[in-house]
């Protein structure tokens, strides 16, 4: 046998090693893809074939978080369930693959979408135009959800007065006091945020110096009310007509307002020169 037979040999033999191997390499895809097919097959069945409701619901919700597919979410059988499963997929999403604005527009809860802006706000870094890509309610709450989590995180109250609604403006207010004692700084804004800040504030030294008497520098009521009923609550919060001072001074129990059990409130008892943890009189 000559030389060129056996290239010729040799070529057609790596050929057929290379068609061997390319062989087994589909044949390894093709059963890949059919067992993890029947695997899925054999999940979704098992989901379907729990009687009970609540169980099924799970099954199919934690098989829709595996794999990250809302689509699953419908095979829940209420609405309610299903919609929480959309909405803790699409903010799972948002948080590991995307920071798209536009998927908040897919939350079908009221309370989880301002966590969805608020996660989107973080990451673009509170900036407002980001809310241009939404439109009508959607784009203003994004705007609200922004201006409430820039403003907490720089803590400033300038950024507060932006927000529109009251309730959130008002928590705002809360937060920022909470690392300040001033009330200056109610004074750099408008009339009707200022009278915002400065009741939150009067509230805040007030149960912080446990004084009613603060309270009354609030103007409005109902609030002032609130003031003295929140102060009263860390002073007295058995309403036994003893300060939780003297409940420690006379070793009576701050959340018993009989403490003895005889029928006479342990302030009136200390009021009136008995002993209110037995019977008699206080010793001198």
């Amino acid at each position: 046998m000559n030389w060129s037979i056996k290239k010729i040999l040799i070529i057609l033999l790596l050929v057929l090693f290379v068609i061997v191997l390319f062989l087994g390499f589909l044949f390894f895809v093709k059963n890949s893809k059919t067992e993890k097919n029947k695997n899925n097959i054999d999940h979704s069945s098992n989901c379907k074939n729990i009687e009970d409701v609540y169980e099924r619901n799970i099954c199919w919700e934690n098989e829709a978080k595996e794999k990250k597919d809302i689509e699953i979410c419908k095979n829940i059988d209420t609405a309610y369930y299903s919609g929480n499963c959309e909405d803790s997929i699409t903010l799972e999403i948002l948080k590991t693959d995307k920071d798209d604005v536009n998927l908040c527009s897919q939350i079908k809860s009221e309370i989880h979408l301002p966590y969805c802006f608020s996660v989107v706000a973080e990451q673009k870094n509170y900036m407002l135009d980001e809310c241009n890509k939404l439109k009508g309610d959607l784009r203003e709450i994004c705007e609200e959800t922004f201006l409430y989590e820039k403003a907490i995180k720089d803590d400033d109250v300038l950024i507060y007065a932006e927000i529109k609604s009251n309730v959130k403006k008002q928590v705002c207010f809360s937060m920022t006091t909470t690392s300040k004692n001033d009330l200056n700084i109610c004074n750099v804004l408008g009339d009707e945020d200022k009278k915002i800040c400065m009741e939150i504030m009067i509230n805040k030294l007030a149960i912080e110096n446990k004084d009613m008497e603060i309270c009354k520098k609030i103007g409005t009521k109902d609030s002032r009310d609130s003031c003295i009923k929140m102060v009263q609550s860390f002073i007295d919060p058995d309403k036994d007509n003893l300060k939780n001072e003297d409940e420690e001074k006379y070793g009576t129990d701050p959340a018993n307002p009989d403490s003895d059990g005889d029928g006479f409130l342990d302030g009136d008892e200390v009021k009136n020169g008995y002993n209110p943890m037995g019977e008699g009189k206080l010793a001198s």
